[in-house]
């Protein structure tokens, strides 16, 4: 039923956003162009936040995320979407939110011990997804899970709007992260296991 519900939601954000992909492919710019621009925007997102630029590192974190959401549509749009692109743009994904937890770590908005649960508890569903894909099992768990990269996105600007009054928001924020990353890895270990993998010997 969970992983029906987020069906529903990506196909329709992907509907919402197809126009304006249709739009930015008149321009010319490229989806990986796109992922390029939106890595470089994290990165200088994460040298705010070191800095302790909160309310600069949250514009450009918006903006960063923004931008990503609309590399893929472009490429559907463009009808040129393919692996490479997906590769660039998961690859650039795990460097935004290694960028943004390390400024925010740098800048004294949260421990550096949290910040590594978090990132390696942001990684393992992307792990989990990609082992059973290439597995052989022939299943696939897109949309299986708690949360995706979207939720997870959407609490940390929550916990960076937070953070202007209650600096320990960021803290809030990086278990919560966490907490639904970890269910959503076991969730789709699960899941693997219910659609085939308790057959294997």
């Amino acid at each position: 039923m969970l992983k029906s519900l987020n069906q529903r939601i990506r196909q329709g954000y992907e509907s919402f956003m197809l126009p304006i992909g249709r739009v930015l492919d008149r321009t010319g710019i490229s989806a990986n162009w796109l992922s390029l621009i939106a890595f470089v925007l994290a990165l200088l997102a994460g040298v705010s936040f070191a800095i302790e630029r909160l309310g600069i590192g949250l514009v450009l974190v918006s903006i960063s995320i923004l931008v990503d959401m609309l590399d893929g549509s472009v490429a559907r749009a463009s009808g040129k979407a393919g692996p490479f692109g997906t590769v660039i743009d998961h690859t650039t994904d795990r460097y935004a939110e290694f960028f943004w937890i390390l400024g925010l770590c740098l800048g004294g908005y949260a421990p550096f011990w949290l910040g590594l649960i978090t990132f390696f508890s942001m990684l393992m569903p992307s792990y989990v997804r990609a082992k059973v894909e290439s597995s052989g099992l022939g299943i696939s768990s897109q949309g299986v899970g708690i949360a995706e990269r979207k939720e997870k996105m959407a609490i940390l600007l929550v916990s960076l709007i937070l953070a202007f009054r209650f600096r320990q928001a960021v803290q809030c924020g990086f278990v919560a992260i966490s907490a639904i990353s970890q269910i959503s890895a076991f969730e789709r270990l699960w899941h693997a296991y219910r659609e085939g993998g308790h057959r294997e010997t």
